[in-house]
Formats: structure tokens, C-alpha cells, sequence
């Protein structure tokens, strides 16, 4: 019972190129397009970082860094970019759930559903690590399965879901889930992980070695892998991880 709860709780903490008419009136590549979509990257990126260092130091009262973050979403939305102060508050939320103000983050996050659908996903997924967080389960799934649709190659979206199914203990989607997770993304931690918590469910034991294993080679001495690796691996994990303790 004890190593089930620290598994469901483990479980929880989870190109584009423009196109020109061509003399019959189709499109096609032409590479001016590609150039000018490599510029705009180049252009958001360098408002985007320079918005990150000056959040800090603009920002007034106690926290500093989220009143700077709403003055250059506000700066920048009045210079018309406003899918860059989409991402700012994107980094915003995270701000908030870092410093545990889930109703702040919450807000921000619920207003990305009324814009485009790669900002909803965006704002689904973080959406349903907060329900995870809050043991909200319902909430999850629904948010989860919005991010997954609107987005179906995001790893984070699939990991969510996964820990969804994982904690209503539908083990089975689950472990589909975190494998789709690692189709797109073949290095996720957080999927290889709880694939691991979810072959032990699943009492495939060899399965559950074989990825903690590979959690190890991605993140050495990831405490929670040797953890389990101790108990149902191969005994050098055990001394590895007592070694850990002392």
C-alpha cells in the first residue's frame, strides 16, 4: 500500500515556410518564404528574451518579476505583437504556479481556450497538470484530452493523460499514453518514468527495469528510478542508492 501511494504520487508531478504564386496561380516554395519565416523567429525571439531580462527590474511590489511580466505583455500587445504576449503570459502562469498561486494561474490559463488552438493546448496542458496537482481527476482528463486533440504531437499533453488514466487506474491507456509520449518524444523523463510506475502496476517487472534503466542513462542517479531499481532491479542498484543516503 505505501509503495502504491508513492507511485500514484510520483505519478501526479507531471516549420513553417511561406509560399509564393507561381505564373499558373499555384504556390510553391521559392525560398524568399523560408527566409522571411527564419527572420520573424529571429525578430520574436530577441523581444522575447529582451522582455525576460527587463521583467525583472521594471516590476514593483513584492513580486518584482510577475508585475514586470504584465507590463511587457501590455508593451507588447500596444506594439501589436500579440501572439508574443501570448507567450509571455504563457511564462506567466508558470510564474504563478511556481509561487503556488493556482487561482492566478488558473485565470490565465482559461483565457487561452478563447484564442487560437495552439495557445488552447497550451493552456490545456498546463491546465490539467494543475488538476493533477489538485487530485482533480475529472478536471484532468477533460483538459488533457483538449490538449491532446488540439495537439496530438505534444509529449507533455500525452503525459498528462497518461498520468490521468494512470490515476483512475486504467493502466492500460495509461501505458499507451506514455508510449505515444515517447514516439514523439524518444527522451521525456517524465513519460519513461511513469511508464515505469505503470509496468509495476501492470507487475511487468522486467519492463519496469528496463525503463528506469533508461530514465538512469538520460538522468544519472535520478533518485526515484534507483528507488525502484533497488527494490526490483538488479542488487547494484541497491548499493548505488543506499550510497545516496549516507
Amino acid at each position: 500500500d505505501t509503495d502504491r501511494h508513492t507511485r500514484k504520487t510520483a505519478a501526479a508531478a507531471t516549420a513553417a515556410a511561406d509560399e509564393t504564386e507561381d505564373e499558373r496561380g499555384g504556390r510553391k516554395d521559392d525560398g524568399l518564404g523560408a527566409e522571411l519565416a527564419r527572420r520573424r523567429k529571429v525578430a520574436d525571439d530577441l523581444v522575447i528574451n529582451a522582455a525576460r531580462l527587463v521583467a525583472p527590474i521594471v516590476g514593483s511590489s513584492e513580486d518584482t518579476l510577475a508585475n514586470g511580466l504584465h507590463w511587457a505583455i501590455e508593451t507588447v500587445k500596444d506594439a501589436e505583437y500579440h501572439h508574443l504576449a501570448c507567450i509571455l503570459e504563457n511564462e506567466l502562469a508558470v510564474h504563478h504556479l511556481r509561487n503556488k498561486n493556482v487561482d492566478q494561474a488558473t485565470k490565465i490559463l482559461k483565457a487561452f481556450e478563447r484564442k487560437d488552438q495552439d495557445l488552447m493546448a497550451t493552456g490545456s496542458t498546463n491546465l490539467s497538470f494543475l488538476c493533477l496537482l489538485e487530485r482533480d481527476l475529472d478536471g484532468a482528463m477533460h483538459q488533457a484530452s483538449l490538449a491532446v486533440t488540439s495537439n496530438r504531437y505534444d509529449a507533455k499533453a500525452l503525459v498528462n493523460l497518461g498520468c490521468s488514466y494512470y490515476m483512475q487506474q486504467d493502466f492500460g491507456r495509461a501505458r499507451d499514453c506514455f508510449h505515444e509520449a515517447l514516439t514523439v518524444e524518444a527522451g521525456c523523463v517524465q513519460a519513461l518514468y511513469n511508464l515505469g510506475l505503470t509496468n509495476l502496476e501492470l507487475q511487468d517487472f522486467d519492463a519496469a527495469v528496463q525503463v528506469f534503466e533508461r530514465v538512469l542513462q538520460l538522468v544519472p542517479n535520478h533518485p526515484e528510478a534507483l528507488y525502484w531499481l533497488s527494490r526490483i532491479g538488479p542488487e547494484k542498484y541497491a548499493v548505488i542508492f543506499q550510497s545516496l543516503l549516507y
